[in-house]
């Protein structure tokens, strides 16, 4: 008995877009700084106020592998984990923005995604 023959017609192309796909990752960094500014006004919002200096010193830090919400106000921390040994309760402004923007950070991603893909050459179809 002979083994049956399978021929997959167009895989060369296949194995070229995954190529390219995998390349265009590396720009991702535009990507993850659209997505974390979009959270900015939402952790400013939930910061608490005093001088004011906290809320506007939210920022992005962006790299091909991600993005980050920073401050440059040292005492961002603190505020933010709170110091118990001290009374100080967390504020939780950047943690709690991520939690309830869950569904609508993967959104974007799914649709940066989706870009980087049909710029390598794949038929991008959305549910």
């Amino acid at each position: 008995m002979t083994a049956p023959r399978v021929e997959v017609r167009g895989a060369d192309e296949v194995a070229r877009g995954f190529d390219t796909f995998a390349r265009s990752l590396d720009t991702m960094t535009e990507a993850h700084r659209a997505v974390v500014a979009g959270l900015l006004p939402q952790v400013a919002a939930r910061t608490p106020v005093s001088t004011g200096r906290l809320a506007r010193s939210w920022g992005v830090d962006a790299r091909p592998e991600a993005g980050t919400i920073v401050s440059a106000a040292e005492y961002a921390p603190p505020v933010e984990y709170g110091v118990p040994a001290r009374g100080i309760m967390p504020a939780a402004m950047v943690r709690s923005t991520l939690e309830d923007s869950e569904r609508a950070i993967v959104a974007r991603y799914e649709d940066e995604l989706a870009k980087l893909a049909e710029r390598a050459g794949f038929r991008v179809v959305r549910s």
